[in-house]
């Protein structure tokens, strides 16, 4: 399958706090992919990892644990108050807390379970991977096999296998699907996992919920979308203003970042800083 590469993701490296894309920047990516499934303020949340994985060692000195915390409380992974976000989250009264058992699901080095809750009660549990590099994925929600990655609007239904004809029609018609709906069946119960182009509508989710009820059906956003306010937005005009200077276009750089070329850098603006950079 063809991957889409990241200039900041597969290139640079995620915005972050450090030290670790794998153990700070992954996690608050899993955090943050697992409150949007929630959809509601998070009240109770309890995140798991095996003892023989990196995290159950590292968690704390790499800073993990604040990376799942601003993950499920919602925050900017550069936000100010990042470093006393477990205290923040004592003063908001939401438990957070951190385990080192033995998982079922643990096939990754950086393998993580969350269970969690808001305080209406909604409940959710899942198990996630940081592959490296900032990216994450989740691979089960409520022990059903899925696959989000946080690159995609992602619609999660569990419903009667009788109904799955007549909602998949319904995010067909008013979704647009980057690929083919996944159905998971067992026991007469089924498992759809959606990955959209963009969200679905107010009306849209109305109509799956009416079908199916407000518990079965969850949704994520991307968490790797630029908002205009992004700190990656900001850095990136910066690059195209210091590539004008130096007389690279931009289209150019771009063609030799998807070809892994090395680009020279020798210019009379930066004669202290030219060599060559492998992208």
């Amino acid at each position: 399958m063809n991957k889409n590469v990241s200039i900041f993701n597969d290139v640079l490296g995620p915005i972050m706090r450090g030290p670790s894309s794998s153990h700070t920047a992954g996690p608050y990516h899993i955090g943050l992919i697992a409150r949007n499934l929630l959809g509601e303020e998070t009240a109770s949340v309890r995140i798991s990892f095996d003892p023989g994985g990196s995290f159950g060692e590292v968690y704390r000195l790499q800073g993990s644990d604040l990376g799942f915390a601003a993950g499920v409380m919602g925050l900017e992974l550069t936000d100010s108050r990042f470093p006393q976000i477990l205290q923040l989250a004592q003063d908001r009264e939401v438990n957070i807390e951190f385990a080192v058992k033995p998982l079922k699901t643990a096939d990754h080095p950086n393998a993580v379970d969350i269970r969690m809750s808001s305080g209406a009660g909604r409940a959710l549990s899942l198990s996630a991977r940081s592959t490296g590099g900032g990216a994450v994925v989740v691979n089960h929600l409520n022990d059903w096999p899925v696959c989000i990655d946080g690159k995609a609007y992602s619609v999660l239904v569990e419903l009667p296998s009788e109904s799955v004809d007549s909602v998949s029609q319904m995010i067909s018609r008013n979704g647009q699907l980057l690929r083919q709906i996944d159905v998971q069946s067992l026991n007469n119960r089924s498992f759809l996992t959606v990955h959209l182009k963009a969200s679905l509508s107010v009306k849209s989710l109305a109509e799956i919920r009416s079908a199916v009820g407000e518990t079965g059906i969850w949704t994520a956003a991307p968490v790797f979308l630029c908002s205009p306010e992004s700190p990656c937005l900001l850095v990136l005009r910066r690059w195209r203003r210091w590539l004008k200077i130096a007389g690279v276009h931009w289209g150019a750089l771009h063609f030799l970042m998807s070809r892994n070329f090395s680009v020279s850098l020798k210019t009379k603006y930066w004669p202290k800083h030219s060599g060559v950079m492998t992208l």
